[in-house]
């Protein structure tokens, strides 16, 4: 898997009913799409294409500038994109959406459970209390959670019990949002499912129980970024920059020591996110003739922009402005796409005004930039 593809896995929560964050970059049928024309109305005609990783990335922008997003949009590719985009907006509107959204037994259950842990309240654990009719353990677990981070406090016992039956969606995600619950006493039922979990899994439930207090889980880590293969390690570092703890903080260090070069590039890009602002650090990845390296320095430049979606949005103060600020200006006319896509979002993150070189982005070549640019210019136009 490529450092992209991980990316997006993380942070999409990858499960057998999957509801990731960030939609696939599908391919695209150009006769079916608008070219060009008023941001809202590329992003409309995105929002109806056939591929679901392209209606997604419409949908969240167009809900973010407070329009109407695709709620009956059967892919949890939308439904996730739609929800998180709700979750930016603090308008009662936004609310009775996500609420809404959370009562509905026909989309995907980390949906609904995402709705809710946006922005918990205790009608949201009414809105998930089929959680106690549910008859399977994966699906019934995050509807449980949801309910229990909105103030239903018996369904902590069902999440316990449905981690302990081992059978589980294979959701990063989720298995993140569980450590974010700080339950030392859950850290018990974590480690049990850890020991039945798919491989593939195991080091999530690992990075869970780093987050619930649970050190012991570092050993897994260890066992990979000193063994693995790079792509393996990698996974790891992916899971461990959402985990703010000594130990986490410990393990990259030592993976960044070891090395090799693309590791520690690694390593030193997400190490923004943990307060290190060197910027001949990040001007030495982006002249890196790797565009994935590239995409990750303008990703990361911006405060928070890994952050999971539930947890607090840090502010841009003015050294992080001072150094974000050059490095997504330029990469707004990189030769590759992804990395143009990349500091289009960025820069909306940061409040940049680069309207000129934006709108000229409406005619790129590429679809998931063009919905980028229109995304932008079209939140700017509602502020």
């Amino acid at each position: 898997m490529s450092r992209a593809g991980l990316v997006a896995v993380l942070l999409m929560g990858c499960a057998k009913t999957v509801a990731p964050e960030a939609a696939p970059v599908d391919a695209v049928d150009e006769s079916k799409v608008a070219a060009s024309g008023e941001p809202r109305e590329i992003l409309e005609a995105f929002a109806d294409h056939e591929r679901p990783g392209l209606r997604a990335r419409a949908v969240e922008w167009l809900v973010r500038a407070g329009a109407e997003g695709r709620p009956d949009d059967p892919s949890a590719w939308v439904q996730r994109a739609e929800v998180v985009a709700l979750g930016r907006r603090a308008d009662a509107a936004a609310t009775a959406r996500r609420q809404a959204m959370a009562a509905r037994d026909d989309i995907d259950p980390w949906v609904r459970c995402l709705a809710a842990l946006l922005a918990p309240d205790p009608s949201f654990a009414v809105a998930l209390s089929d959680y106690a009719t549910e008859p399977q353990p994966w699906r019934r677990l995050p509807l449980a959670l949801g309910a229990w981070a909105s103030g239903d406090a018996q369904a902590r016992e069902v999440v316990e019990a449905a981690l302990r039956s081992g059978l589980l969606d294979w959701n990063l995600e989720l298995m993140l949002a569980l450590g974010d619950r700080g339950d030392a006493a859950l850290a018990v039922a974590l480690a049990e499912a850890q020991r039945q979990a798919e491989p593939e899994l195991q080091l999530a439930i690992a990075a869970a129980r780093l987050l619930a207090g649970d050190d012991e889980a570092a050993q897994a880590f260890e066992v990979v970024l000193r063994n693995g293969e790079i792509e393996a390690r990698l996974e790891a570092i992916d899971l461990l920059q959402h985990v703010p703890t000594e130990p986490a903080s410990r393990l990259l260090d030592a993976a960044a020591a070891k090395g090799p070069e693309i590791v520690t590039s690694y390593v030193e890009i997400i190490g923004v996110d943990r307060g290190d602002t060197r910027a001949a650090r990040l001007r030495k990845a982006m002249a890196s003739d790797d565009p994935e390296l590239r995409t990750l320095v303008v990703r990361h430049v911006v405060p928070g922009a890994m952050a999971l979606p539930w947890r607090p949005q840090p502010l841009v103060d003015d050294k992080r402005g001072a150094l974000a600020t050059p490095i997504v200006t330029e990469a707004l006319t990189d030769a590759d796409p992804g990395v143009r896509r990349q500091a289009v979002e960025s820069a909306a993150a940061l409040g940049l005004d680069v309207t000129p070189v934006v709108q000229a982005l409406l005619l790129d070549d590429d679809p998931t930039v063009r919905i980028a640019a229109a995304g932008y210019l079209l939140v700017q136009g509602s502020r």
